[in-house]
C-alpha cells in the first residue's frame, strides 16, 4: 500500500501539497477545483495554478484526475482534461465516491467518461472498492519510469 491520504471533505486542498509515501514515492496533491468554496477570483488564481503546475512540471510521470462518480465530468474536468492531452501528459480519470450513487447514476457517469478514455478506474473509499488496484496501479506506474 501506498499509504497516501487525500484531504478529507470537498474544496479543502487549495495549495500544492508536495509529500513522500512510505515508500519513498514523491506525490503531488493538486487542489480539487470543483467543490473549492472560496472567491471566484481565488478560484480562478488556483486553476491557474494547477496549468502552471501540471504543463511546467517535467518530472511529472502521470496524472490521475478524480471525478465524482455521481457529479460526473464537469467543465473544470474537460478543461484540464484538454490541457493534459495537448501537453502529451499521460493520465487515468479515477471516479471516486461510487458508493454515493445508485447503479443508474454510476452507469450514467461511467458512459460519459467512456467517450473520454477507455483509462480509468472506479472506486470507493468508504467501501474500499478498488482500492488495492488503485494502489497496485500506482506502483507500477513508478516502477515503468
Amino acid at each position: 500500500s501506498s499509504g497516501i491520504n487525500a484531504e478529507y471533505g470537498p474544496g479543502r486542498t487549495q495549495l500544492i501539497n508536495f509529500f513522500y509515501d512510505k515508500n519513498k514515492r514523491f506525490f503531488v496533491d493538486l487542489p480539487g477545483y470543483g467543490y473549492a468554496k472560496m472567491p471566484k477570483k481565488q478560484k480562478e488564481k488556483m486553476i491557474l495554478m494547477i496549468e502552471e503546475y501540471l504543463v511546467k512540471r517535467k518530472q511529472l510521470i502521470k496524472a490521475y484526475v478524480l471525478i465524482d462518480s455521481k457529479v460526473g465530468p464537469t467543465p473544470q474536468d474537460y478543461s484540464i482534461l484538454e490541457l493534459l492531452n495537448e501537453s502529451n501528459i499521460n493520465y487515468t480519470l479515477i471516479m471516486t465516491k461510487c458508493d454515493k450513487c445508485n447503479q443508474s447514476e454510476l452507469f450514467k457517469t461511467t458512459k460519459e467518461i467512456e467517450k473520454i478514455t477507455k483509462d480509468f478506474l472506479v472506486v470507493s473509499s468508504l467501501k474500499g472498492r478498488n482500492i488495492l488496484k488503485f494502489d497496485k496501479m500506482i506502483m507500477k506506474d513508478f516502477k515503468n519510469r
